[in-house]
């Protein structure tokens, strides 16, 4: 009887596994879903997302272009400097004016230290950005920006 016992346990432990294994893929794909289509070909002609190498490589050429630009922003009272990361020498001048007071709001409390954003807006001379939005970079995208940041500090 123990023996039966034993295989009817082993059964059902083996399909409780297997059903808790296809219930956590089935949520990852659902959950790629939501992460993948809302972006799916959105303000694909009209933004450039570029990398900060290529908006300072490339100033002439995007001059007057819609961009959109991952970096660390630091706000020093009337005045905002978009860096690559945060240990970093070259800077544009990010000019806040057209922003909502939201968005504002949350740079001058957030983001007086720093903080890692997009930052969206016209490319202008001298390295100047005028913003249109600025959204906080996404748990994944921050530490990504940390890890290429001790990186280059190492080698």
């Amino acid at each position: 009887m123990s023996g039966g016992r034993y295989l009817l346990n082993h059964e059902l432990q083996k399909g409780i596994a297997m059903k808790t294994v296809k219930t956590i893929y089935i949520n990852v794909l659902i959950s790629m879903c939501f992460v993948i289509l809302p972006n799916f070909g959105a303000q694909a002609d009209t933004i450039n997302k570029i990398t900060f190498a290529d908006a300072i490589v490339d100033e002439k050429e995007l001059l007057g272009k819609t961009v959109m630009i991952p970096g660390f922003i630091v706000n020093l009272g009337d005045t905002n400097f978009l860096y690559e990361r945060q240990i970093s020498m070259n800077a544009f001048n990010v000019v806040t004016k057209n922003l909502s007071n939201e968005q504002n709001k949350m740079i001058i409390t957030e983001c007086s230290s720093g903080c890692y954003v997009e930052v969206e807006g016209v490319l202008n001379e001298n390295q100047t950005i005028m913003a249109t939005e600025i959204t906080e970079m996404k748990l994944m995208d921050k530490l990504m920006n940390i890890v290429k940041e001790y990186l280059s500090i190492l080698f």
